[in-house]
């Protein structure tokens, strides 16, 4: 994404309601190295994800399932747009954070740990992710706390 790239303020809304909807915010540990942040927007239409990824500018990659099961109700195939480099998704987050709902503390913490890398690069990292052990924390929060 160009960093002078700016989105419509109705593409900041509807690139956020898909987020919102259909995509996830998710950072990806490795066994040797720092890990990293992805953006995945999941969806059964190649052409809305062709869509999306013209709308943004990026250059994350679609990808197919390796096996596709055609047969029996409900089994469409699923199809997956990752968005990996750190400086695009930051400037997307930071473009429609204002415009998200159900993720917005989520992107509001990547975007933080993304542009600080305070903890980013160290191997406690996985301690910015998980609730203390002895917190008791409801179901519905702790999935916005992992962050």
């Amino acid at each position: 994404m160009n960093p002078d790239f700016r989105l419509s303020p109705h593409d900041k809304g509807w690139v956020a309601g898909v987020l919102d909807s259909e995509g996830s915010i998710s950072f990806h540990r490795m066994k040797h190295g720092p890990g990293r942040f992805s953006v995945d927007i999941y969806n059964t239409s190649l052409k809305f994800l062709q869509e999306f990824k013209k709308i943004v500018g990026h250059k994350g990659d679609i990808y197919a399932p390796r096996r596709k099961k055609t047969t029996g109700w409900g089994r469409q195939v699923v199809y997956e747009l990752c968005l990996t480099h750190s400086a695009e998704i930051v400037n997307l987050l930071s473009e429609i954070q204002d415009s998200l709902i159900i993720k917005k503390e989520l992107a509001n913490k990547a975007i933080e740990l993304m542009k600080t890398k305070k903890q980013y690069f160290t191997k406690n990292f996985a301690r910015c992710f998980t609730p203390p052990p002895k917190k008791t924390v409801p179901v519905v929060n702790q999935h916005l706390e992992l962050f």
